[in-house]
This record gives structure tokens, C-alpha cells and sequence, in this order.
């Protein structure tokens, strides 16, 4: 289904009883709502499930120039308002966690309980621990590939293979760390992707929707990557004194796991076993 936020369409799909208490799920940047595919179903067990496009991404409309952190706060926002039936419990990987953080603090009336895996909850801007991440080697080479790759409609079959070879910021091969149908979702999204999200992220002008001054008010637990691995966001100089200020948030790191925590061949299963933890609560 579509829910409108003001000139953008945003594709939602729904999941599960609509009697039940509503989840909504959210993906990292050039990613998309397919991230989650693999664990909808066991979700929709006992949740309404909704997993969003964000503006930009999969198959929600383009909004050029319109890409800070706060414009996906707003996309949430607007699907909550629509569809959620009284306060939601929030999923987000990255700059979905990053959404989440923020609803929490700007409509906890919306907000039951936040997953946040692995969000950037710092700054952003260039001179940033964030901006300096090696995940941005990886947008450089999607911001200067992949208009290519999309006007020349190349298979996302032969994306997906080559993603698999690439290596990680860990240095293996993707394909050897990530499952395959985390890569094919990817290769998809890649097609679908407005390429220009990833320009104030690249530009260093990204501004956090998240405050980190002020405490997170609702229950939360923060999933991070494992801090020693290259690419981790949420690390414990992140973390820590959010979670000093916020006596309803847990942070958790998932040993060996790299920035795509739910991706992670060795890492999945963790991150099912505290996610469904935490949910039996609710």
C-alpha cells in the first residue's frame, strides 16, 4: 500500500493481524523495507507488521534534495499516523535505527518500544567519528557506479554475484559473511536506489535527527555491531552516555558482527534471540 507525506508516495507493506499491536520495521540507507523479508513472518506471529520504503528507496517516489536525516523521521511519522492503530513498537537498522532514536524523542506517543541495530547516534557532519567510517568507501563506490549500472539495466542477478566477490570492510569476500538473499536484496535496492540520498551523508552536511543530549524515555535496546570490527556505528563512545542519561535503554553488542548485524551468516541468530528477548516484554 501507499501513505502519502505531503509530495511523497511511500510503499508500505503490511503483515500480520490488524488487531494486534503494530511493529514498524525500517532499513539502513540504500537498502529497503526487503531487508527485513526473512523475519516478517515469524514477527507477524504476534505483531502488525509494517515495513517501509523510505523516501528514495525501493519502491517509495524520489524526493531530490529533500534527503536529511529528519525527512525519514517525517516518512515514519506519516506511516504511523496512518496506519498504526495506537503506539508502535519501531525496528530500525541504521539510518532506521537513527529514525527510531528520534521518534522516541519527538512523538513518544507513537513509540511502545524501540530496536535500534546498530544507529549512528552521534554527529555526522564531516570531522565526525561517523564520517569517518569505512562505510563510506563503500556509498563513494554506489554514488559513482550505480546511476551506470541502473541506465544500462544490468541483471540482479549478475549484481548480486559481483557483490559477493567484493570484499567486506573486514577485508573477506561479502559472500562469505553475508547470506545470499541479504546480497540479492541488496543488488535490488541498488536498481531502484535515487542514488542522490547518499549525497549530504558524502558531503559531510548530514544532520543527526537524534539528539543524544536528551534521554530516550521509552524502552530500548540498542543491537550494536561488535565495537573491534572497522565499520561499527554505535559504539561505546556512541552509546555509553546516551544509555548514562536513559535508564529505559540497554545496549548490547553482538560478538563478531559487523555494521549488517541481521545480514551476518554468524551473526543472524543473535540478533534473533535478543530482538525476540526483548519483544516478549510487549
Amino acid at each position: 500500500m501507499q501513505v502519502k507525506n505531503g509530495d511523497v508516495l511511500l510503499h508500505v507493506e503490511t503483515a500480520g493481524a490488524q488487531s494486534v499491536t503494530p511493529l514498524l520495521m525500517m532499513h539502513g540507507i540504500t537498502v529497503s523495507g526487503r531487508t527485513w523479508d526473512w523475519f516478517v513472518p515469524t514477527l507477524a506471529e504476534r505483531f502488525r507488521v509494517l515495513t517501509l520504503d523510505f523516501r528514495g528507496h525501493g519502491k517509495s517516489s524520489r524526493a531530490p534534495g529533500d534527503y536529511q536525516p529528519q525527512a525519514y523521521v517525517t516518512d515514519a511519522i506519516a506511516v504511523l499516523e496512518e496506519l498504526a492503530d495506537g503506539p508502535a513498537i519501531v525496528i530500525g537498522h541504521s539510518l532506521g535505527g537513527m529514525t527510531g532514536a528520534a521518534l522516541t524523542q519527538q512523538r513518544p506517543d507513537l513509540v511502545r518500544a524501540a530496536v535500534l541495530e546498530d544507529p549512528p547516534l552521534g554527529a555526522m557532519e564531516t570531522g565526525s567519528a561517523a564520517h569517518a567510517n569505512p562505510l563510506l568507501d563503500a556509498f563513494r563506490l554506489i554514488r559513482a557506479t550505480v546511476p551506470g549500472i541502473q541506465q544500462a539495466n544490468v541483471p540482479v542477478d549478475r549484481i548480486a554475484e559481483t557483490m559477493a566477490s567484493m570484499p567486506s570492510t573486514g577485508g573477506a569476500p561479502m559472500g562469505q559473511l553475508i547470506f545470499a538473499d541479504a546480497i540479492e536484496v541488496m543488488a535490488q535496492a541498488l536498481l531502484e536506489l535515487d542514488v542522490t540520498v547518499l549525497d549530504p551523508v558524502l558531503e559531510g552536511t548530514a544532520k543527526n535527527s537524534f539528539d543524544p543530549s536528551r534521554p530516550i524515555e521509552l524502552p530500548t535496546l540498542i543491537l550494536s555491531a561488535d565495537p573491534a570490527m572497522p565499520d561499527a556505528l554505535a559504539t561505546p563512545a556512541e552509546c555509553d552516555p546516551v544509555v548514562a542519561i536513559s535508564p529505559s535503554v540497554e545496549h548490547r553488542a553482538i560478538p563478531g558482527a559487523s555494521h549488517l548485524v541481521h545480514d551476518g551468516l554468524a551473526t543472524r541468530e543473535g540478533f534473533v534471540v535478543q530482538v525476540k528477548d526483548f519483544l516478549e516484554r510487549f
